[in-house]
């Protein structure tokens, strides 16, 4: 129920901090510990698995699983739009 709350929230609160609604959303799942039972549930697809070597920065060294990328769509014509050119607007950090 959560995450469909928030599926149906997230686009507002988007346009109104950063001038654009989100197309997607994306979560990573460790399979060693968790199913991803609810995202399914959800209608999250499972997309791939990242590679596990974790995040880079030089200088640091992580320690990393394999995980699910899980992703939600947020516009029925997110595809079109993805491929569309780019945002109407610069977005400000």
């Amino acid at each position: 129920q959560v995450l469909g709350q928030l599926a149906r929230r997230v686009r507002q609160d988007w346009q109104a901090r950063w001038g654009y609604e989100p197309l997607l959303m994306e979560t990573f799942v460790d399979p060693d510990r968790f199913s991803g039972t609810c995202y399914r549930a959800a209608g999250w697809r499972a997309l791939a698995r990242t590679t596990g070597r974790g995040l880079a920065r030089a200088g640091q060294r992580y320690q990393s699983t394999p995980k699910l990328i899980y992703v939600q769509a947020l516009a029925a014509d997110f595809r079109q739009r993805l491929c569309g050119g780019p945002l109407p607007r610069r977005v400000e950090p």
